[in-house]
């Protein structure tokens, strides 16, 4: 696997991408981390993708868009190789175990600086990796539609940060794409026994085919609320909370409070918009059911009125009074 940085000038790449770090890292140290880091965003965007970005970077002189291109892949692989180096630089490993790092003119940071530090490097990764993304939609053409990072995206009911937004804000493609199983375990497991195969694979096609869903949309927008809410649930006990808005989980950091004191609250927090989310999607699935129920009866043939006259025989006189046995 090729990387997109160059050892002999290693040092003045990572200070240009990172302007908060010191620029004497060297490419040995880190590279490691950088080959790790790499592979995640390669899971992301697919390997014919990072490898056009590696053509680009290779070349003598690179059009202004590819410089655009390889800085926009550059630096989240960066940021998340320095998150990952980060710890174990900050001690000194010797014969004699580990050390903290100490001079004259440093002074050791506070447990819960340093944990803060950790959250913040997260976050800026998090976004680095969604600008990314945002950008390959917009400017990744043919190459970055046909990949099988964005076809599996593609197919299912939510597949745009704007659809889910018109439910939830996320402000994230790379959200969406985390939540990608718990949307896909959605459809599977609760809406294709609702609706059924022959609707479900109806509304895939569509989808597929970009062809707009009109006759049933309403049918549609519950299909996905519940999605959303769904995917949503599992993504909390699943996913780092700091992948999520900070109006969904109100993250709790002080200075007063030691780095463990600050997991249970996180923990509470999560459990319970866990539980409101789960009690969404359980609402709209019920809500689906039902409409289809209704649908089921409107669509059942209509019975004929039951006739109560009684046949009488031809010669009958009804003015006659005289009633024979």
């Amino acid at each position: 696997m090729e990387l997109l940085f160059t050892e002999d000038i290693f040092s003045e790449e990572i200070s240009e991408l990172l302007g908060f770090v010191d620029s004497d890292f060297s490419f040995k140290s880190m590279k490691q981390d950088l080959r790790s880091s790499t592979r995640e965003v390669i899971k992301l965007i697919g390997k014919p993708i990072y490898e056009s970005v590696v053509t680009a970077y290779k070349k003598e002189e690179p059009g202004e868009d590819e410089l655009e291109l390889i800085l926009q892949v550059q630096y989240p692989i960066a940021l998340n190789a320095y998150r990952m180096f980060a710890p174990t630089n900050d001690l000194q490993h010797s014969d004699n175990g580990r050390l903290m790092r100490v001079s004259e003119n440093e002074k050791q940071p506070f447990p819960w600086m340093i944990e803060l530090d950790n959250k913040n490097q997260e976050k800026k990764y998090y976004r680095a990796l969604d600008e990314m993304l945002e950008y390959l939609n917009d400017t990744g053409g043919e190459a970055w539609k046909n990949s099988e990072a964005a076809k599996k995206l593609n197919s299912l009911f939510i597949n745009t940060t704007e659809d889910f937004e018109d439910i939830f804000p996320i402000e994230s493609r790379l959200l969406l794409i985390k939540l990608m199983p718990g949307i896909r375990k959605a459809e599977r497991d609760h809406i294709l026994p609702i609706i059924g195969e022959t609707r479900f694979t109806e509304f895939k096609n569509k989808i597929k085919s970009q062809d707009p869903i009109e006759q049933d949309k309403d049918l549609f927008k519950l299909i996905k609320e519940a999605c959303v809410y769904y995917s949503l649930g599992w993504g909390m006990s699943r996913l780092t909370v700091n992948l999520f808005p900070e109006g969904v989980l109100q993250q709790y950091v002080s200075e007063r409070l030691s780095v463990n004191a600050t997991k249970t609250p996180e923990f509470l927090q999560a459990q319970k918009a866990k539980e409101e989310f789960d009690k969404d999607a359980i609402k709209i699935f019920g809500d689906i059911e039902k409409e289809i129920t209704k649908r089921e009866l409107e669509e059942l043939p209509s019975q004929p009125e039951p006739n109560t006259e009684i046949s009488l025989p031809d010669d009958f006189d009804r003015d006659d009074n005289f009633v024979s046995s």
